[in-house]
C-alpha cells in the first residue's frame, strides 16, 4: 500500500479510541519483524518497540543486543520500514 494510503487509513482510525489489527493465519503468517514494522508504519512509537525489545533481552540467558533501530528502505520502487537487529548471543 502506498504511504498516502496508509496515512489515509490512520487518519480515519485516529478518531476512534480504537483500532483492531486481524492477522488470519489461515491466509498467511507473518513473522516477528514483519509485524513490528507494520506497526511502526500504522503509527506506533518506535522508541517504545524498542524499549519492550531491548526489556525481552533480560529473558534470554546470553543475548546482548548490540544494535537495533527501524529504517526507511526503497527496493524496487517499493518503500517500507526495516528492522535492523544485531544480536551477539553463546
Amino acid at each position: 500500500m502506498a504511504k498516502q494510503t496508509l496515512n489515509r487509513i490512520y487518519k480515519h482510525f485516529k478518531e476512534f479510541s480504537f483500532m483492531v489489527f486481524v492477522i488470519d493465519a489461515q491466509v498467511a503468517g507473518i513473522s516477528g519483524d514483519m509485524l513490528l514494522c507494520s506497526l511502526v508504519n500504522i503509527g506506533a512509537n518506535k522508541s517504545k518497540i524498542i524499549d519492550g525489545i531491548r526489556s525481552a533481552e533480560l529473558l534470554c540467558k546470553d543475548v546482548k543486543v548490540k544494535k537495533i533501530d527501524f529504517v526507511e528502505v526503497k527496493k524496487n520502487s517499493l518503500q517500507a520500514t526495516e528492522l535492523l537487529l544485531e544480536i551477539d548471543d553463546d
